[in-house]
Formats: structure tokens, C-alpha cells, sequence
């Protein structure tokens, strides 16, 4: 299924397409011939039907809601503590034409709320940070002065970013690190957290008529979460305009939100427990011997159809499990494509409905981070339900904050903008002795 940003390609391609020709008649003092007029019916309707932008438009509208519904509930899931008072009239908030000056939003929704949106983040920022007059003017006549406005107790100048930013980011963070979403979210009141989780259960049993039922232990242990500063920190030009000040806010949250989401993801399926991934242990080390599927060569080619076969049989396949595949786009191309091509390739429908990546049935998830490289004894691709397995703590949400004194802000005339996360990540293979909920593949050693 294509993305909203897909669609809204599609339909610039088209628009751009049928005014080439338009601009092409008119250039020639002609009319459109007869294949041309075909194209411009097709892409613009005729008779009353709509033309493929309409339907193509319809189509982003839907997924664009889906999208956002999506992320909203991913986000929710995160337990993020963002309080969504910037609602306050939004409605009606008119974003000026000049301000409209952007090549499309990636970190706010691209709809008119998520417009309106990153222009109240951006009027904030220029109002609190650039003393702009215009903004301030702005955030006083629509009742937004106090969004978010809680000054922490430093010399910093340090200021809190309002709901809509952090809202935003969090949302984006998900839609760029979708394991998060697979993963089992729990909250955390603390830095550490426990986890109940069951070693054994019960045994049902047959007992005979009047005849006593013979009891059974349920056990737990325990899962703890440890929870990790993860921060950023950026330097933006204190010479952003008024009129670009959307732009600027979308591309600041969209570069935190995809380094918070890079590194995330790195900790989940890299950590090793050294510092350069927080102390964290990922799926890479956190999995026993039992669990992984060794190929016949030392080269992410080697892997064949008979190890995604065994992966899959290896898997415990609990009940109630969704189990599904997670590999770099390399490994995809190097190992399932080729099996694709020698079971005949894709069908028509696949190349007409586009990406949508299965094997065996399973769903495919591409995930940069996993290794790409030709390397011994490395888990090139993995199996399983996630959540079974992967446990991720939320302690704090994605705290954001601004400073234009901070380090040499003020003498480079420029602002600070600082990312926080609190989080905790760790792997359960459950049993020592058996495969658990997640298998590997890995290359063999030299």
C-alpha cells in the first residue's frame, strides 16, 4: 500500500504531465490533438466521471487519515505526557499565504491542522527566542501566549517548546522507527522497572470421576528495565524569516525524530551492552544458540531458501503470536529477491499494488540498521513476535527545549534546540534450552 507522501508524488507526476502538454499546445497555438486530449481527459475526468488526480486525491486523503491514526495510537503507546492544550481555536487560525511558502510537511501532518500546527510552534519559537513582534502579536490575539511557557530554574534561558513540537516529534519518531510499535511498551514511574513474567504455567489434567485435581505451579521471575538519557543537540541560524519559520521547525523536528528513532532502533537490534549503545543489550547478543539458524556460507548470499524455511520451523510459534520477518534492504535484495525470481517472480497483482514485502505469508520489515555488510557470524535477519520478546520502558517522553545563550548561541547568533529521551530497552529470550519467541538467521564463522 503506497503512503500518503507516495500518492501526493503520483499526483504531481500526473499534474506536472498534463500541464506540460497544456503549456505545449499553447506554446504551438494548437489545440491538443487526439492521444494528447485522451491524457488530459484521463488524468482530469470527463462527463462527470472523475480523472485519476480526483481519485488519486480521495486516495491520499484516506491514508493520509490512516496514517495519522496510526501514529497517534503508536505514539499513545509510547505513554507520551504531551497535553494537547494548544487545541485552543485552532479553527481558527489562518496561516498566511507567505508562511505557505514549503515544499510540504514530513514531521507535521501534511494536512491544514498539521500546518496550522508547526506555524503556532513557529510562531512561539520566534516570538520567545527572536522577541519577534509580529508573533508575539500573534500568540496574544489567539490566546497561545502561555502554551507550554514554564521557564526551568537556570541561566540557561532554557524554555520549554510547546505541546504541538513535542507532539509531533513523537509521532514522527514512530512513523520512522516502526519496531516501536511491534515492541511491548510498558511505562515506568521510576528509572527501574520489573516486569512479571511467566517461567511456567499450569498443566491441565484428565482427573477421573470424585477424584482429586492435581494442582500445578504457575512461576514468575522477573524482567527488569533499566532506563537511559538518550539526547541531541543542534545549532540552528538565528536568520530565519518569518516566512520560513514552518520550514525551519519541520526539518529541526524532523532531524531529531530521525536520530532518536536511528538510535532506537540501532538499541534494539545492535546493543551489545557497551557504551556506544547505552549500555544496552539488543537482539543481536540477547538471543541463545537455540534460536538461531546458521547459513552455509560466510556471505549475506549464502542464505538460501532452506534457512528462511528452518527460521520459520524454528520458531515456537506461541499462541496468539504474530510472527513476522526483519531485514535491511540489502539482505532483501541479496536473499529474498533472488528466491522470488526462481519461484517466477512477481505476480501482476504485486507489481500493480506495489511494496508490500511477504515471504511464506509473513510480512517483511525493512530495518536500515540491521546489518548490510558481508560479515561472519552476524544475525543478518530476523523472525518472531517482538513484542514476545523486546521490552521497551518509557520513562519520559521527548522533552524539547531551546536556549539562544547557551554555549556560544549568543555571540554566533544562533539558537540551541535540545532533545531528551528517557527510555529502557531489553531482550528476554525466555528459555535457555529451547528457541525463543524471536529467531535468527546468522552467516556462518570463517
Amino acid at each position: 500500500m503506497l503512503s500518503a507522501h507516495e500518492i501526493q508524488s503520483n499526483i504531481d507526476e500526473k499534474s506536472s504531465s498534463v500541464e506540460a502538454i497544456l503549456a505545449c499546445c499553447k506554446s504551438e497555438g494548437r489545440e491538443p490533438s487526439g492521444e494528447e486530449q485522451v491524457s488530459i481527459d484521463k488524468a482530469f475526468g470527463t462527463d462527470g466521471k472523475p480523472g485519476e488526480i480526483e481519485q488519486m486525491q480521495a486516495q491520499m486523503k484516506n491514508r493520509a487519515a490512516i496514517e495519522a491514526k496510526q501514529r497517534e495510537i503508536a505514539a499513545s503507546k509510547l505513554g507520551s505526557s504531551v497535553q494537547r492544550n494548544h487545541e485552543v481555536a485552532t479553527n481558527k487560525i489562518v496561516v498566511p499565504a507567505n508562511a505557505k511558502r514549503h515544499m510540504g510537511l514530513r514531521a507535521f501532518a501534511n494536512t491544514e491542522e498539521g500546518e496550522k500546527e508547526a506555524y503556532i510552534g513557529g510562531q512561539w519559537l520566534l516570538a520567545k527566542l527572536f522577541n519577534h513582534q509580529g508573533a508575539k502579536d500573534f500568540l496574544k490575539r489567539n490566546n497561545l501566549l502561555n502554551v507550554g511557557d514554564q521557564q526551568e530554574a537556570s541561566t540557561l534561558g532554557l524554555e520549554i517548546i510547546p505541546a504541538p513540537l513535542e507532539a509531533a516529534l513523537l509521532k514522527r519518531l514512530v512513523s520512522l522507527c516502526p519496531i516501536l510499535s511491534k515492541v511491548r511498551v510498558s511505562q515506568m514511574s521510576s528509572l527501574t522497572h520489573t516486569i512479571p513474567d511467566r517461567l511456567t504455567g499450569t498443566t491441565v489434567v484428565y482427573p477421573a470421576e470424585l477424584a482429586s485435581i492435581t494442582a500445578s505451579n504457575l512461576t514468575f521471575g522477573q524482567i527488569t528495565l533499566t532506563a537511559v538519557k538518550m539526547a541531541a543537540l543542534t545549532q540552528v541560524s538565528n536568520e530565519v524569516q518569518a516566512d520560513g519559520v514552518i520550514s525551519m521547525i519541520d526539518t529541526v523536528i524532523e532531524d531529531f525524530a530521525y536520530q532518536l528513532a536511528l538510535k532506537t532502533e540501532q538499541d534494539i537490534f545492535l546493543g551489545d551492552g557497551t557504551a556506544t549503545y547505552g549500555s544496552r543489550t539488543g537482539l543481536a547478543s540477547g538471543l541463545n544458540a537455540n534460536s538461531i539458524v546458521t547459513a552455509g556460507g560466510t556471505t549475506v548470499a549464502s542464505i538460501d531458501l532452506a534457512d528462511i524455511e528452518s527460521v520459520v520451523a524454528l520458531n515456537p510459534f506461541f499462541q496468539g503470536s504474530m510472527p513476522e520477518f526483519y531485514m535491511s534492504m540489502s539482505t532483501y535484495s541479496k536473499v529474498i529477491l533472488p528466491i522470488l525470481a526462481a519461484q517466477g517472480g512477481a505476480s501482476g497483482d504485486e507489481v500493480v499494488s506495489g511494496w508490500n514485502p511477504r515471504i511464506f505469508g509473513f510480512p517483511i520489515n525493512i530495518c536500515q540498521t540491521l546489518p548490510s555488510t558481508d560479515a561472519i557470524s552476524t544475525n543478518y535477519i530476523y523472525f518472531g513476535d517482538m513484542s514476545m520478546s523486546v521490552f521497551y520502558g518509557q520513562r519520559q517522553g521527548v522533552e524539547l527545549r531551546v536556549s539562544d545563550v547557551a554555549g556560544d548561541a549568543f555571540a554566533t547568533d544562533s539558537v540551541y534546540c535540545r532533545a531528551v529521551m528517557r527510555n529502557a530497552i531489553t531482550v528476554n529470550n525466555h528459555d535457555s534450552a529451547s528457541a525463543g519467541a524471536v529467531t535468527a538467521i546468522e552467516t556462518a564463522a570463517a
